[in-house]
């Protein structure tokens, strides 16, 4: 169809205009007039206009109070609105009269901000000061003013919540921000990708790298897969779940992103009635530690109850042992912890019971379960977990079978670390015939793997190693590195070219990990 939009004749009960320049990001702006009054309000019309420096721009139809305020005061601050405070955004959309604080309407936090007198909102994640650089009065393509202006300001300062930072980038999605559609629609971001823009002509030509299948399934279920004995796998919320079960309660091995966590309880619940007494995580990340909260909140620890623990040692020392009754026990490596409770998560998705050793050992279910601290691998909290008498091993992050292992250098992590884990995991499998059977191991992400798997796995991220050592002991900087695409022969297993982790984010992560170590 097509309409002219000066006889809106379109036929639809409504103007679809703005249901097409949709999602549009809101602008919560925060204004105080010269005499003190603050005003919070949500513009649909908003958006960054210039990075270099730093430029966003809202427009109001009709000359509302943040208009009237910013020109007073020439300051703004924009909030971000996110979904947690939806209903609280669109309450302070409603017509207060001038001289109500829509914040205080609204049940939200005032925060100082610190180049700037109005407040911003606490409870959103993130925040931008602005200094007002102009206000432009629209008009129509005869001339006509029209009843509407836009205010271009200047950010001078950025709030950020620590909590969203992730592998040294802010987490997007994680914050989950909401945009404006038509009607009375919103949407809300929980998943983003990643494209890099061609910096020439040629890299829009079809790309050599080929892109590795995805074995994960993405369908909204978990998956149960019997391993062995009364040992499962969990597969759809993230990182692999691990599930052994038995009279003394059950043991989890990480808890996945938490998206599904109420699915991954009532998978759970169908392989055993016992609640949850033990939760060990391998690593901190959030695909590992996402269910931690809502897992162990369901689950028991009876055996700290009249303990020490609980009656004599302060909550600050034994952290999650001060409830056990309704509450699992998190076990961890103590750098788990120390990651955790720098990113401020909640006190209930803390590992309270860590280990600082080489090795930890734990007798549950009838069955030795033994820690391996794995240092300097994809982190450095990274754990290794085996089941003896099943004989599984849970690898989390230090093995995939369907990406190359996310070595994260600012945490920690480093390749020779990473070819050191993997050896650790060899010298514990024993196959059935020709490397295959025999000893089973969980990754961090895909199908389930044996000795086969991990030897192979091993072998590529050696000969990725070696390929990029040559080429930084031969003075290549880290653009050459790339550019020789030395990854190439393992990418249709291993590699992709968008996404949070990324063929040339490993290869970067390669070399950093080696330069650093000169």
């Amino acid at each position: 169809m097509f309409y002219a939009t000066d006889k809106p004749d379109h036929g639809l009960p409504h103007d679809p205009f703005k249901a097409i320049v949709a999602p549009r990001p809101i602008g919560w702006i925060t204004t105080m007039s010269r005499s003190g009054a603050i005003n919070l309000a949500p513009y649909s019309y908003f958006n960054g206009v210039h990075s270099r420096p730093p430029l966003v721009m809202f427009a109001s139809e009709g000359r509302k109070d943040s208009l009237a305020f910013v020109e007073e005061t020439r300051e703004f601050v924009c909030n971000l609105a996110t979904w947690d405070l939806r209903e609280k955004m669109n309450q302070t959309s409603a017509p207060y009269p001038r001289g109500v604080n829509e914040l205080t309407a609204a049940g939200l936090t005032p925060a100082p901000c610190h180049l700037v007198k109005p407040p911003r909102v606490a409870e959103a994640p993130c925040a931008l000061e602005c200094k007002w650089l102009q206000t432009v009065a629209l008009n129509d393509i005869d001339g006509k003013p029209l009843d509407g202006w836009v205010v271009i300001g200047r950010v001078v300062g950025v709030h950020i919540d620590e909590r969203f930072i992730r592998n040294g980038l802010l987490d997007t999605a994680a914050m989950k921000p909401i945009a404006r559609g038509g009607y009375h629609d919103y949407s809300v971001l929980t998943e983003s990708f990643t494209m890099r823009r061609p910096t020439s002509v040629e890299e829009t030509r079809t790309p050599e790298t080929s892109k590795a299948t995805d074995h994960e399934p993405r369908d909204g279920s978990i998956h149960v897969l019997p391993i062995r004995d009364n040992v499962y796998m969990l597969v759809g919320d993230g990182a692999n779940i691990t599930v052994q079960t038995g009279d003394q309660g059950t043991f989890v091995v990480d808890t996945g992103e938490g998206k599904l966590a109420d699915k991954v309880l009532a998978a759970i619940r169908g392989l055993t009635p016992n609640p949850i007494q033990f939760i060990a995580n391998t690593s901190f990340r959030p695909e590992h530690t996402g269910g931690n909260a809502r897992l162990a909140n369901a689950g028991q620890d009876p055996s700290l109850l009249g303990s020490f623990f609980v009656q004599s040692a302060p909550r600050g020392v034994t952290g999650l042992f001060s409830d056990p009754q309704a509450h699992a026990t998190i076990m961890a490596h103590v750098n788990v912890q120390v990651r955790l409770q720098a990113a401020r998560a909640a006190d209930d998705a803390i590992p309270g019971d860590t280990y600082l050793e080489d090795r930890r050992r734990k007798f549950h279910n009838g069955e030795a379960i033994e820690f391996f601290y794995e240092k300097d691998a994809v982190t450095d909290g990274d754990s290794l977990i085996h089941f003896r008498r099943a004989d599984v091993i849970v690898a989390g992050d230090v093995f995939s079978t369907t990406q190359y292992p996310v070595i994260d250098v600012k945490n920690g992590g480093s390749v020779q670390g990473e070819i050191r884990a993997l050896n650790e995991i060899l010298n514990k499998t024993v196959y059935r015939h020709q490397g295959e059977g025999g000893t089973y191991i969980v990754p961090g992400h895909g199908y389930l793997a044996d000795e086969h798997e991990v030897v192979e796995y091993r072998d590529m991220v050696v000969i990725v190693r070696d390929r990029v050592k040559a080429m930084v002991d031969a003075g290549a900087t880290l653009a050459q590195v790339k550019a020789a695409r030395l990854t190439a022969d393992y990418d249709t297993q291993y590699g992709v070219n968008t996404g949070p982790w990324t063929t040339e984010m490993f290869v970067t992560a390669v070399y950093d990990s080696l330069k650093s170590a000169r």
